[in-house]
C-alpha cells in the first residue's frame, strides 16, 4: 500500500509541458524532481497545482542531469509543507522482476479526497514490474506497464526487500517509442514516412541523479525559511554511499 506521506509529496505542475514531480529533503533542503523535457531550465518561474488552481512558484535555481538522462532538480522559493519523509533508496536495491509503483498526474487527471487530504488534488497510482537492471552510468531501467502522458516526472516506488517499506528508487521519464515505415495500401511499397507506436515499456531513471542534483544546487529552501546555499548539512539517506553513480 501507498502511504499517505507519498501523496502529499507528488505536485502537478506545468512548464514546457504539464506532467509530475516530487518533493524531496536532502541536507535540510526541499527540492522538485522532475523529468527534464518538463521544464525550461532557464524559467524563473514554474506553474503547480494548489487548491484547484495553478499558482506560480519562482525557481531559485535548477540542475539538469548530463546527456540523455531525463531528469531535473528545482530549488523553489519557498518550502511546501510536508509530513514524515518518504526514503530513498538506491536503484541497486530493487530486484528485475519485482512490482513497481509510480505516482502521477495522467491525462491531466487527478482525485479528491477532502477529508484525508484537504484541497491537495490526489494523484493516481499505477503499476508495473521492472524489466530490467538499472544500467551502469546511465542508471537507465525499464518497466513494462501502461506509461500515460502526465506520469513523466512521478517517483518510482518499491517495497524494499529487506527493510519491508515503500521507498523512491527512480524517477519516470518517458514511454519507449518504436518507430515503422508506413506501407502504401495500393502498390505495398515504403513511403518516405514512419509512425510512432508505444512499446508498453516506460524508461525510468536512478534516484542518484537526483541526490547528486540537488546537492549540486544547494540552494533549496529550509522549513525556517531560508534559501541560502547549503554549509555541511547531515542528513543521510540509505543511497548516499551510491550516490557519486550518474549525474
Amino acid at each position: 500500500m501507498i502511504p499517505r506521506s507519498v501523496y502529499e509529496r507528488i505536485r502537478y505542475l506545468r512548464g514546457a509541458a504539464y506532467g509530475t514531480g516530487f518533493l524531496i529533503e536532502i541536507d535540510e533542503r526541499q527540492y522538485l524532481v522532475t523529468a527534464a523535457h518538463l521544464i525550461d531550465a532557464d524559467a524563473a518561474a514554474i506553474d503547480m497545482l494548489i487548491g484547484g488552481r495553478l499558482e506560480p512558484f519562482g525557481v531559485r535555481g535548477c540542475r539538469v542531469a548530463r546527456g540523455d538522462v531525463d531528469i531535473a532538480v528545482l530549488a523553489l522559493d519557498r518550502w511546501l509543507p510536508v509530513a514524515e519523509a518518504v526514503p530513498l533508496a538506491p536503484s541497486s536495491a530493487t530486484v528485475v522482476s519485482q512490482d513497481v509503483y509510480f505516482v502521477g498526474f495522467p491525462y491531466q487527471m487527478w482525485g479528491r479526497a477532502p477529508q484525508a487530504m484537504g484541497e491537495h488534488p490526489v494523484p493516481f497510482v499505477a503499476k508495473g514490474v521492472l524489466s530490467s537492471g538499472f544500467a551502469e552510468g546511465t542508471l537507465e531501467a525499464f518497466i513494462s506497464g501502461t506509461n500515460s502522458p502526465g506520469f513523466s516526472g512521478a517517483p518510482l516506488l518499491f517495497q524494499h526487500q529487506t527493510l519491508h517499506q515503500i521507498m523512491i528508487a527512480g524517477v519516470v521519464a518517458k514511454y519507449k517509442l518504436a518507430y515503422e515505415d508506413v506501407v502504401d495500401k495500393l502498390n505495398g511499397r515504403k513511403a518516405q514516412l514512419e509512425v510512432a507506436y508505444n512499446t508498453g515499456f516506460m524508461v525510468v531513471y536512478g534516484i542518484e541523479h537526483a541526490l547528486n542534483l540537488a546537492r549540486s544546487l544547494a540552494i533549496g529552501p529550509t522549513e525556517d525559511g531560508g534559501s541560502t546555499s547549503a554549509s555541511t548539512g547531515n542528513t543521510r539517506h540509505p543511497l548516499d554511499a551510491n550516490s557519486s553513480q550518474g549525474q
